[in-house]
């Protein structure tokens, strides 16, 4: 009665350096197709990873046994249900894309932050980190639904730890990813919040601890 398949792939590439030093670069990608039938009142799904014609055809045989087997078995009649077959298409506007500035640029971007990091001995532990995420997604239905989606998103990341004898201060940040390009780096204020996170970190340091006992 209904078949619907959705596709993703998302690309995954984290950059980071650590007192001053590059770590070891992280690349992956993943990607998969999940089918979902309704039919003859029931539902299935499948999901895979082989997107060659076979493997969605496996997938496909999958969610209709399900879909079989879960028929008259279910409080809802999932083929009475009238299953939308929208159309779209999106793309995360992009100022700068991620490719359009080299390896060496952006770890030399890292290395800025994180040197402007370590302005004190009593700064044990620095960071700096950036990741972005390319997520295409396609979605399907046997009704002639079709909504493309193509999401880019910038994840920075900055780390401080201070310490003085037994008390040890961390301070963190770590702006919630965002769709764009590596222009949002400037609207997050991403290296001005370099140059203070350690300071912010002694200043910890010099704090009064809180009072203890009954308040």
């Amino acid at each position: 009665d209904f078949c619907s398949l959705r596709f993703i792939r998302e690309k995954t590439e984290q950059l980071s350096v650590r007192q001053n030093i590059v770590q070891p670069l992280g690349n992956t990608t993943d990607s998969g197709v999940m089918l979902t039938v309704l039919h003859g009142g029931g539902i299935g799904y499948a999901s895979t990873s082989n997107i060659s014609r076979l493997g969605l055809e496996q997938a496909l045989e999958i969610a209709k046994d399900w879909a079989h087997l879960s028929a008259g078995k279910a409080v809802t009649d999932f083929s009475a249900i009238a299953m939308p077959h929208p159309r779209a298409d999106y793309q995360t506007p992009v100022k700068t894309p991620w490719a359009s500035t080299s390896l060496s640029d952006k770890l030399d971007y890292l290395r800025e932050a994180s040197e402007a990091l370590g302005i004190s001995e009593s700064i044990v532990d620095w960071s700096s980190s950036l990741r972005h995420v390319d997520t295409e997604s396609l979605y399907l239905t046997s009704g002639g639904g079709r909504v493309h989606q193509h999401l880019r998103h910038i994840m920075p990341g900055l780390t401080a730890v201070a310490n003085r004898g037994t008390d040890t201060q961390r301070r963190t940040f770590i702006d919630s990813c965002q769709q764009g390009g590596l222009e949002l780096l400037d609207s997050m204020g991403y290296k001005e919040r370099a140059h203070t996170l350690s300071a912010e970190a002694l200043a910890l340091l010099d704090a009064p601890n809180c009072p203890s006992g009954q308040m």
